[in-house]
Parts: structure tokens; sequence; C-alpha cells
């Protein structure tokens, strides 16, 4: 009995220790499953951190932060004693902290590379701001082109207006330019193609143009281009178009007269102004067309055909005052807008009305701004004024010179300045009006191809071989095949001028007249007036002549 109770005690403790045992094995296993829960989320969490670790230190930390894992302080808590798991944590978080040191150190590294950098390229900005005058800005260049019509014009006034444009983009000023922009009409058939047959534009009567314009009546012809009088189909008005020939230089030179009257029709009332009014232009089967107001012949026409058929003149010195005040008001109106017309002649004045001796000033195609660079060979000879002759600076009054030319070559029914040339001018402008002044002699560029140093007018002699004859060439502008052949003679014509004067040349009666003459033909062109200043002599007096103003 007393063994069996020793066994069952043995027995006894032994099941105690097993309970204990699983007890504490059981303690065990949750303890390590509560270890590896947490270091799954600990595991979690630090492959999150990497990754936002990664993203800001790619470029320099890619190959430390590979193989390592980051812990965070409470695992410390978990983990106690001589355990494996908690030694490797240790390591992990010891490594993890010298990590975050070197990376620190780098920032610092980097943010000091980086003001260092900024530092020197402001260094260098400022020495170039200071080296350079002119800096090129690419926000001040966009915002002075888009800063649209902030100025109007440059060179002109500021109550000039320029013709309004749709465009988006223009009128824009950069560079001490404003540019601007005009729209074109190409009219067209849509199913055709190509060419045209012939160069010329045929003009066919009652044939139709562009669709819109009849032709009526062939007017004439000039140096480049034609008139027709058409029927505008749309307004039902007859009106005057011009055709440019097919040329490139008489294109340009079309266009820029279309410029000019859209610029002239904008500022003012062109009928009230004298000054020809226009409606339209296109460009239709390789031609330029220009419609305008229809007016009737020219001074030099409508003199011709009133001194071929009617007994009586019509240019007395009455409608001469109407007319020439009316040229005034024009010439002040476009003087106004800072233009020089540049080619006034008879040819270039029309009429309005035969009965109330209205006329209108045409052609701009030849017209320059007062700033523009200004041209040697300027106006039709005989309406030559002499500063442009010898080549001085010339300005509005060139108009006025042109003006006198005029008036009196409607008055005595002759060129006041008859030439062949352009020394034999000069020859009739010193006999007539009188010798240059010193200071004109001096600061015209062309003198010394005009003037002998004796101040004598010259002329070199030239030969020239055609149809196997000699001829002696005393006009310097012959055709091109004979200025392939002229040669110098080596020797020099010389023009004397013959003495008269504007009185005895005229034969004119009335003083006031002579007067208003001897004005607008003063070689000095310091003291000849302008064209407001000319609406004001005493020879446009109201009531003066029956027939005049």
């Amino acid at each position: 009995k007393v063994e069996r109770c020793h066994q069952l005690q043995k027995l006894i403790i032994i099941m105690i220790h097993l309970i204990t045992l699983n007890i504490k094995f059981q303690i065990i296993q949750k303890i390590k499953n509560n270890l590896q829960m947490n270091i799954q989320m600990m595991m979690i969490q630090d492959l999150i951190f990497m990754k936002s670790l990664k993203r800001s230190f790619q470029g320099q930390l890619n190959n430390q932060l590979k193989n390592m894992i980051f812990q965070k302080e409470h695992v410390l808590i978990f983990l106690k004693k001589k355990d494996m798991i908690t030694i490797k944590i240790t390591q992990e978080l010891s490594k993890l902290i010298q990590i975050k040191k070197i990376v620190r150190y780098q920032q610092k590294i980097y943010k000091n590379q980086i003001k260092q950098k900024m530092k020197r390229k402001n260094s260098q900005m400022l020495k170039k701001m200071q080296t350079k005058k002119k800096t090129f800005n690419l926000i001040f260049f966009f915002k002075q082109i888009y800063k649209k019509k902030k100025k109007a014009s440059i060179y002109l006034p500021e109550h000039i207006k320029f013709p309004q444009t749709k465009d988006e983009f223009y009128p824009v000023q950069y560079d001490k330019v404003i540019y601007d922009v005009f729209n074109l009409k190409v009219i067209f058939d849509r199913e055709r193609t190509g060419f045209e047959e012939t160069k010329d534009f045929p003009i066919v009567i009652n044939s139709i143009i562009a669709g819109r314009y009849q032709v009526m009546e062939y007017l004439g012809s000039a140096a480049f281009s034609k008139a027709i009088q058409c029927l505008d189909l749309v307004t039902n008005k007859v009106m005057c178009m011009k055709i440019i020939e097919n040329n490139k230089d008489y294109f340009d030179q079309s266009i820029d007269e279309i410029k000019l009257l859209r610029f002239i029709n904008c500022n003012g009332n062109v009928d009230e102004k004298n000054v020809l009014k226009y409606y339209d232009y296109f460009y239709h089967k390789e031609h330029l067309f220009i419609v305008t107001e229809l007016l009737k012949d020219n001074l030099y026409e409508f003199y011709k055909f009133n001194k071929e058929n009617e007994a009586t003149p019509y240019f007395t010195i009455g409608r001469l005052q109407k007319i020439a005040y009316q040229i005034l008001v024009g010439l002040e109106y476009i003087h106004s807008l800072c233009l020089i017309h540049c080619d006034l002649k008879p040819e270039n004045i029309l009429m309005k009305s035969y009965s109330k001796a209205e006329v209108k000033i045409i052609d701009f195609g030849s017209s320059c701004f007062i700033h523009d660079h200004l041209s040697s060979y300027v106006q039709s000879r005989s309406y030559r004024a002499p500063e442009v002759i010898i080549g001085c600076k010339y300005d509005y009054r060139i108009d006025m010179w042109s003006l006198g030319c005029i008036l009196s070559e409607l008055y005595n029914g002759q060129v006041l300045f008859q030439n062949d040339n352009i020394q034999g001018m000069l020859a009739r402008i010193i006999g007539i009006i009188g010798p240059f002044p010193e200071w004109m002699m001096k600061e015209g560029k062309l003198v010394h191809n005009l003037f002998t140093r004796e101040k004598l007018i010259y002329m070199e002699v030239f030969y020239f071989f055609c149809s196997s004859i000699y001829q002696k060439v005393q006009n310097q502008k012959s055709s091109e095949i004979i200025n392939k052949q002229k040669q110098k003679s080596g020797k020099i014509q010389i023009f004397v001028p013959k003495k008269t004067n504007l009185k005895s040349r005229l034969k004119i009666d009335d003083n006031l007249f002579l007067d208003f003459l001897r004005q607008l033909l003063q070689l000095d062109y310091t003291r000849r007036p302008t064209a407001k200043e000319a609406m004001s002599h005493l020879w446009f007096q109201k009531g003066r002549y029956q027939d005049g103003l």
C-alpha cells in the first residue's frame, strides 16, 4: 500500500508537471503568435515607410535601403532577453538610425550645394546685367507683342486715324515699327485651275467682271493700267474701274496706292476735301482691280478738247481761282496726314463738274509720308520742283511748285518750263525765276552732275551706233538698246539761260494772280507757302471774279 501511495504521488506530480508544461507551452505559443503578428504589422509599416523613402531618396539611397527593415521603438517592450528575433530587430534599428543620420547629413550637403549654385548663378546674372545694356526678356517681349493698339502711330500725329482691321493679331508694334494688315479679295472660278490664256485682260463691252461689274465704256489707258466705266450690279451705281497690268512692279505700286486710298478715305470726307473716293479693290484673273468714283476728263484732256472745239476759253482767271482753291483744300488735307502727293500734274486732276468748275485730286501711287526715305526721282519732269532736281531735302512744298506750274499752263496753254532734258529745264527755270540760292547749291547732292565749278549748266555729249549710222544723242534717257551702244564723246554741252520773267512769259495783267504764282514758284522752298498759307492769299477774295469764288 505504501509503495502504491508513493507511486500515486509520483504520478500526480508528473501530471502536475505535465499540466504546467502544457500551460507554459500554450503561453509561449501565444507569445510567439503575438510576436509574429507584431512583426508582420511592423513589416507592412516598414514597407510603406520604405516606399516613401524610396520616393524621396531614389537617386541616392536605392542600393543602401534594399535589404533593410525598419522597426519602431515599442517593439523593444515585447522582445526581451536573449532572443534571436530581438537581436536582429535591434541590429536593424541601429542601422536605420545610422542611415537616417547619413540621409540628414547628405540633405544638408545637398542644400548647401544648391545654395552655392544659386549664389553663383545670381552673381553671373548680375554681372551680365551690368555688362550688357540690352537684355532679352521673353516675358517683356510677349507682353509688348500682345499690347495691341496701345500706340496708333510712331511718327504720325495722334489725331490721325487708320483703317480698322478684323485680324486678331495685327496691328502690332515691335522694334519701333507698327505692322498693319488689310485683306485683298481673290475672286476666282471654283471649277477652273491654271493660268489665263493671255496676259492682257480682255475688255468686252457689256461683259461682267467678277460677277458684279458690267463693262459700259473704255475710258483710256495710262502707263501701267487701263480705265473703264462700269455699272455696279449690286448698288446700281456707275463707277470707274482701274485694271492694273499683270506685272509684279505695277502690282506692288498699286498695293501701295490701295493702302494710301484706305488711309486717306478713313480720315475725312473726301468729297469735301476734293480727293478721290474708292469703293472696292480685288484680285481677279491675274490682275488687280481698283474701283473708284467716276469722274470726268483730266485737266490736260479737257483743256485740249476745249481749245480745239470751243470758241471761248474755259479756263478763265475766275475758274482758275476756283480750281486752285479746291486743289489747295485737297493738298492741305493730304499734307495734314503727313503725305506728299509727289506727282501733281494736269493728268492727275480730274473734273467733277464742268459747269461748277469742280475738280478732284487722284493717283496716289507715287505718294509718300514725310518721314519716309525720300527718293530723288519723284514728280513728272515738267512739274518737278528745283530742290528735287538738284538733290536737296524736300517736303510738302514740292506739291506747291507743281501747282504753280499747272496754273501757269492752264492760263497760257503751254508748259511753263518746256524741256527735252533736265539741263534744258534748269536753264528755263533760272531764266524765268532766277538763280539758285547759294545754300541750295551747297546742299544739293546732284549739283556736280548738272553744274560746272563756274555754275554753268552742262551735259555730257554721247554718240551711239544704231542702224549703221552714227548719231548725236542729247537726251541721256534713251532706250535700252541705245544705252548699250552709246559712248562718251569727251565733249560737254553748255546751256545758257535766256533771261525773262514770269509776267512777260505768261502775259498776265492780274497782279494778284501773278503774285500768287510768284510765291508758288520760288526757288528757295523754305520761303514757298504751304497749302494752308496759300489759301489765305488775297487772290482768293470772294466775289473778285464773276465765275470765281
